[in-house]
């Protein structure tokens, strides 16, 4: 069995000692590993990058995210407003139900 790690964002960076630092291949046998970088639509670092929404897929709020009040206007802190509406609304039906 092969073990795909994906990490990362900038294609610069050295994604291999990324991931040794992190113990994976410390305790894992290289061959089986493929080591990926991730693309900026699944690790999007708010506030470090242009906020895009075609390719978004997943938001990494390294500084703190909308729910704190010295970021409340964000990089996609509308679209935090609205899956928090969601979550809230699917908890209410459940919990009517």
């Amino acid at each position: 069995m092969t073990l795909k790690i994906y990490v990362g964002c900038d294609p610069r960076e050295d994604i291999t000692s990324e991931v040794y630092l992190h113990s994976i291949l410390r305790r894992t046998d290289p061959s089986k590993v493929e080591v990926h970088p991730l693309t900026k639509g699944w690790n999007c670092l708010e506030g470090w990058y242009a906020p895009h929404y075609d390719k978004l897929k997943a938001v990494h709020y390294t500084l703190g995210g909308r729910w704190f009040e010295h970021k409340m206007k964000c990089d996609f802190a509308d679209l935090w407003l609205e899956k928090q509406a969601d979550l809230k609304m699917h908890a209410t039906k459940r919990a009517e139900a």
